[in-house]
């Protein structure tokens, strides 16, 4: 897991250095490494082989590779067509995750977003929860779940 949290900090160094992590986004950006490590490390107790992690609003794919050095089977979903040539190692979809079929989710087995959307997000978390299999993981670092699906199983890790 050292080995991992390593490997997250330098591909931030990187995507900051690329441009990608602008000055605005980089407090918010830094103040999340610490937050992603714990919540995958949280999860990493309910690891199976090839599990299936969606990163809703991915961006430049850190999480995903974080993710990906643990074991998961990873997939992420960006909106933002600059951040696409970040994405070739991953299983990736262009696309905006409110015009994706609410089937989608129940393919994972945990599903991880940080800020995909500016706006309604927590309204949209809802939907997810709908969609998603029973016994899968959502984790949300930037907010809270309140929806009677899903049990509280960490700092923002719930279980459906």
């Amino acid at each position: 897991m050292l080995e991992n949290s390593k490997d997250y900090l330098l591909y931030q160094e990187y995507l900051k250095k690329e441009g990608i992590l602008d000055f605005d986004r980089d407090k918010e950006y830094w103040g999340n490494v610490p937050i992603t490590t714990k919540h995958l490390k949280c999860l990493y107790k309910y690891f199976k082989p090839n599990m299936k992690f969606l990163d809703l609003g991915c961006g430049a794919g850190n999480v995903l590779r974080f993710a990906k050095n643990i074991g998961f089977d990873v997939t992420g979903v960006e909106f933002d067509k600059k951040l696409i040539p970040y994405l070739n190692d991953y299983k990736y979809l262009n696309q905006n995750i409110k015009e994706l079929d609410k089937e989608f989710y129940s393919d994972f087995d945990i599903i991880y977003s940080y800020k995909p959307l500016k706006d309604d997000f927590k309204d949209y978390v809802d939907l997810v929860i709908d969609s998603m299999k029973s016994g899968s993981f959502i984790v949300t670092p930037s907010f809270r779940i309140k929806n009677d699906k899903v049990k509280r199983i960490g700092q923002n890790i719930y279980k459906k």
